[in-house]
């Protein structure tokens, strides 16, 4: 598994082999790979079948260090890079979170990952929301694929005993010594 800054993905530095194969993609934390996450990523690695170089776009543990929320990641960069590589993905782009990226549009991000990244199909969880204020959700994805020819998968939300699973329910779940419940997530 290759894996690339944000910066190579902007200044067009992602191999011409990935490029030649076009690209399905999602974008995310993945904190730490729970069910909900293995399903989204699992509708990605679908587009092996189509031919497609499969890759995921999620952001180093500097992102935590600049949370409002003040968490730290479930699981190591490395661990997480691990399961991506175990679970057959060609590529990752790590994003270091700055303020830039922090104000970035989000139709401006989708424009990198379509003209730099070689993007043919978008797959993101149902709440996803992205860009500057977490302004751009399924709507503006949908709209953006759909005007670009791009095909787009919404992957439906995991629930356990009724509530979505999620890296917050996991942490919750930790909180609270549930322990087996919150390794079940995983």
């Amino acid at each position: 598994m290759k894996v690339f800054s944000w910066q190579d993905a902007v200044e067009g530095k992602i191999d011409a082999e990935i490029l030649e194969k076009g690209t399905a993609l999602t974008v995310g934390v993945f904190d730490g790979i729970h069910i909900g996450h293995k399903a989204l990523l699992n509708a990605v690695l679908g587009g092996k079948e189509k031919g497609y170089a499969c890759g995921v776009v999620t952001f180093t543990d500097k992102i935590f260090a600049l949370s409002k929320a003040s968490v730290n990641p479930i699981e190591s960069l490395e661990k997480r890079l691990s399961h991506f590589d175990q679970m057959g993905f060609d590529f990752v782009i790590l994003i270091d979170f700055t303020k830039n990226v922090a104000d970035m549009e989000g139709k401006a991000f989708l424009d990198v990952l379509y003209e730099k990244c070689g993007l043919k199909h978008l797959v993101e969880g149902d709440d996803f929301r992205f860009g500057a204020g977490g302004r751009t959700g399924r709507n503006e994805i949908e709209v953006f694929c759909s005007e670009r020819g791009l095909s787009c998968t919404i992957v439906q939300p995991v629930l356990f005993k009724g509530e979505r699973v999620s890296s917050t329910l996991i942490r919750k779940l930790l909180k609270e010594g549930r322990e087996k419940d919150a390794s079940c997530l995983m």
